[in-house]
């Protein structure tokens, strides 16, 4: 682990850098086939309702394209748990007692994977792609100042030298 680690970083070695980004990117589309089947919905409870049977959910579909999993309550939030069932769009509008509204716009496509708005929309187990993407940066950053150091040793003034501190300092 800690020469991969080393192989990383260097520079030189594309082949490790190209293998992580292809790790990550393999790790984000498993975390959307894994995690996106279901979709919770919350809604502030600022007004501190207390019975779960209050809360209205109502889902616009003329065919069965989402069902309701769970909902809870707690001081702070009403949840509503949602599952895909087939492909299409729909929204779901959750009503307080007080009458309120609160819509959904929910896009549910093939393999039963839910999106809030779109397919760049939210979606559970969304956290992961900003933290990749962070790590790939981070990765490239270490590499291209490892780069720099090694190249500016050799000739201060070089075009790419110059270049390379341009994105570095970008990054």
């Amino acid at each position: 682990m800690k020469n991969y680690l080393k192989r990383i970083i260097d520079p030189n070695d594309k082949k490790a850098f190209l293998a992580t980004v292809a790790m990550l990117l393999l790790f984000c589309i498993g975390s959307v086939f894994l995690f996106g089947k279901t979709y919770t919905c919350t809604v502030p409870n600022d007004k501190g309702f207390e019975d779960i049977e209050t809360y209205s959910v109502v889902i616009e579909q003329d065919q069965p394209i989402l069902e309701t999993v769970d909902r809870s309550l707690n001081q702070k939030q009403f949840s509503v748990k949602v599952r895909g069932v087939s492909p299409g769009s729909v929204f779901l509008t959750v009503i307080d007692p007080s009458e309120r509204h609160w819509i959904f716009p929910i896009d549910v496509y093939p393999s039963n994977i839910v999106f809030r708005d779109t397919i760049f929309g939210d979606y559970t187990g969304d956290e992961i792609i900003p933290v990749s993407f962070t790590i790939i940066l981070a990765v490239l950053l270490i590499r291209m100042i490892r780069n720099y150091r090694e190249e500016y040793r050799k000739d201060r003034y070089r075009y790419r030298n110059i270049r390379d501190l341009g994105l570095i300092i970008f990054l």
